[in-house]
């Protein structure tokens, strides 16, 4: 599925909620996303099928880390290679800002998140027991870019 991956905005904000309660049971607020669009340390991506935002991904740089923080795909548009693409964006976008190491936290259940992470160079580090609301344990999984 062709589509044109570019900086997120504030303008984007609705479709990304859409696209954030969609996916998650526990979805990050607003605020949440509004203070990642204002942060320089962050990155915020977006991609674009026909004019409409379909998947969005953010991260954080500290020094020579890039922690990536969010990614979510509109549900009709799952499995084609959009996450993966995106994750590509992100870990480029971080290696330009100076990181080596990408790390992130995936829900120790989320089976196909957990085996694209794997696919796309990403190792099991350890958990953090109790991370989501819900009190599901974390997997961090890590990356040497």
């Amino acid at each position: 599925m062709p589509i044109k991956i570019g900086k997120l905005s504030a303008v984007d904000l609705d479709r990304v909620m859409e696209i954030e309660e969609e996916n998650f049971r526990y979805p990050w607020p607003r605020a949440f996303f509004l203070n990642d669009l204002a942060s320089p340390q962050s990155i915020c991506l977006g991609g674009w099928a026909d004019g409409r935002l379909i998947v969005y991904s953010l991260a954080m740089v500290a020094s020579v880390e890039l922690h990536i923080t969010n990614i979510a795909v509109y549900k009709d548009c799952q499995r084609r290679g959009l996450a993966g693409r995106m994750m590509a964006e992100m870990e480029g976008e971080g290696k330009r800002r100076g990181c080596s190491y990408a790390y992130l936290e995936v829900r120790a259940s989320n089976g196909p998140a957990i085996e694209l992470y794997r696919k796309l160079g990403y190792g099991f580090a350890y958990s953090r027991r109790g991370y989501y609301l819900d009190g599901e344990d974390a997997h961090v999984m890590e990356k040497v870019l």
